[in-house]
């Protein structure tokens, strides 16, 4: 009867649909072990889109080409072309040969498929890497003579080096001394030098100057022989005729002095000539560090070792370290061991070595689950009411969380734009590396997500300096610290040890009780004094009263 089933079930199924399936099972690619570059799972993403997205330069395949990061591409040719330059060489061949020849194990490295040609991979490669080398190069350390008067750091010129009207302003001469030198003025001689062509009583500028247009200074001040116009309000405040309109530009847009502006007010800080507010340079080293914008470490390592020069004591991962260094990312580089210690696959997982190399190093290995006592802690407000105190302290790494003496001692966590960004990327590097026992800061955010819970626990931890808060409202800070652990799983605790001796001393009667009196009665220094005055006044009663019932006279 089974039997009978089976073959009525295969006789319905279609023979090409079974050469279909086969066919599929055949063209299945394995996985390559190599890859190291992911992309970040929905899950995760949707907690916010923005922090995995590259703001100013793409690196890599998974965000190459998109419209809002084009700009950064003309500066990696320029970046190409300078390092061409210095080695004298009229060609990029040398430097595109060698990276086709680690084409497919850059592509081996990438997690999803990459939908690249060939030769746009070869370019993607080349140009990136040699952005990131320069870029080390031009910022890494003050030793280093590249770095020294370049015009085309993308940290702070976005625009042509050799357009006039894109170079940066010089603070002490806003004339321009090079282009427009000006006679010193002579008291003597009606205020201006013989040989100025600057004649105050007919122009403001040299007429024969084609950058400049004469100005008749008493029509600037006679209403009569000049009448202005009157405005018309249907007209939006201007004449539609007009050149000059306030909605889209400040003057003639014909005109190549001006500068247009954006509708809205701002100029758009990506096309603004200089960086004034750091604002790029931060968003460059804040894109170095995603994790989907990542290109394989040895494809960066192999450009560094072709273009380094004979004398150079230059390491790589030195440079690395110090051009973190010198953007506060990181408190000091360590010394070399990329070639002896570890394997880096890529510049985030440098960066979070960088990170956690000093803490790791005085740590021992995970606990066994077996051994952990206690696996959460109480928010800072329950901490405190515990008779737990708060202490900032200059640790060595973020990392150095110590408990002493009732006292729970945390180096100072500084909240700025960027942080939530770039503790969701380690801590999504470290939920892809699973084989790694580096879970630093995925333990640290579940430490400070215990201490926080609301606003009030977050100005706790300000006013003892353990937070130093840079976005406003302490609510935001409790918010970005709560949803930093959506959907995170917890390997490692990291602090077993803290949560034990922090959840001891909270269970100590006499802790709480003295915390309580301490909280009831003694917060304030008026309060203490009263305290005072009111068992001094006791004891005063009493004694009143011993003497009153046994009276002490002279006949006793």
């Amino acid at each position: 009867m089974h039997s009978n089933n089976y073959t009525q079930n295969m006789a319905g199924i279609n023979a090409d649909h079974i050469l279909d399936i086969d066919r599929k099972l055949a063209e299945l690619t394995p996985i390559p072990s190599e890859r190291c570059i992911f992309r970040v799972h929905d899950v995760l993403r949707n907690e916010n889109k923005k922090a995995y997205e590259p703001e100013v330069v793409a690196i890599g395949p998974y965000h190459h080409g998109k419209d809002n990061l084009k700009l950064m591409e003309e500066h990696k040719l320029r970046y190409l072309k300078q390092l061409l330059n210095r080695r004298n060489e009229t060609s990029a061949e040398r430097y595109i040969m060698a990276m086709r020849e680690s084409e497919q194990k850059a592509r081996k490295s990438y997690a999803d498929p990459i939908s690249l040609d060939s030769n746009k991979f070869v370019e993607m490669m080349l140009l990136d890497s040699c952005f990131i080398v320069e870029l080390l190069r031009k910022n890494g350390t003050k030793k280093n003579p590249i770095a020294a008067n370049d015009p085309t750091n993308p940290v702070v010129n976005l625009e042509d080096p050799n357009d006039p009207m894109t170079n940066p302003v010089d603070p002490n001469n806003l004339i321009g001394p090079m282009t427009n030198p000006v006679e010193p003025i002579d008291p003597e001689t009606n205020l201006a030098g013989p040989n100025d062509p600057i004649d105050p009583t007919t122009n403001l500028v040299d007429q024969n100057d084609p950058m400049t247009n004469p100005v008749d200074l008493n029509a600037l001040i006679d209403p009569i022989t000049n009448p202005v116009e009157p405005i018309d309000p249907a007209a939006n405040l201007v004449d539609p005729n007009n050149p000059i309109n306030p909605a889209t530009n400040l003057v003639d847009p014909n005109n190549l002095i001006t500068t247009p502006v954006d509708p809205n007010g701002m100029t758009d800080p990506m096309t603004t000539p200089v960086d004034r507010d750091g604002y790029i340079q931060n968003a460059i080293v804040r894109d170095l560090v995603l994790f989907e914008n990542q290109l394989p470490f040895f494809i960066v390592k192999k450009l560094f070792d072709m273009t380094i020069t004979e004398n150079s004591t230059d390491s790589l991962d030195n440079l690395i370290g110090e051009f973190f260094m010198l953007f506060g990312w990181t408190t000091r580089a360590p010394g070399k061991f990329l070639q002896d210690h570890l394997s880096i696959n890529h510049l985030l997982g440098l960066f979070h070595y960088f990170c956690c190399y000093e803490f790791h190093s005085r740590v021992s290995s995970p606990s066994n689950p077996d051994e952990i006592k206690e696996d959460s802690l109480k928010s800072a407000t329950e901490l405190r009411e515990a008779g737990i105190k708060f202490k900032k302290i200059k640790g060595e790494t973020l990392f150095d969380i110590r408990f002493e003496k009732g006292t729970l001692k945390i180096p100072t966590l500084e909240v700025e734009d960027d942080t939530e960004s770039v503790f969701r990327n380690l801590i999504a590097y470290e939920q892809y590396y699973p084989e790694t026992s580096w879970h630093h800061f995925t333990a640290y955010h579940n430490f400070m997500d215990y201490l926080v819970n609301t606003s009030k626990d977050v100005e706790i931890l300000i006013d003892c300096g353990i937070i130093r808060s840079f976005l406003g409202e302490n609510e935001v800070v409790a918010t970005m610290l709560n949803k930093l652990g959506n959907n995170i799983i917890i390997s490692d605790l990291g602090y077993e040890e803290v949560y034990n001796e922090v959840n001891e001393h909270c269970r100590g009667k006499w802790n709480t009780r003295f915390a309580t009196l301490r909280r009831d009665y003694f917060n304030t220094p008026w309060a203490f004094i009263s305290f005072l005055a009111a068992v001094v006044l006791l004891l005063l009663t009493v004694l009143q009263t011993i003497f009153t019932i046994h009276p002490f006279g002279k006949s006793n």
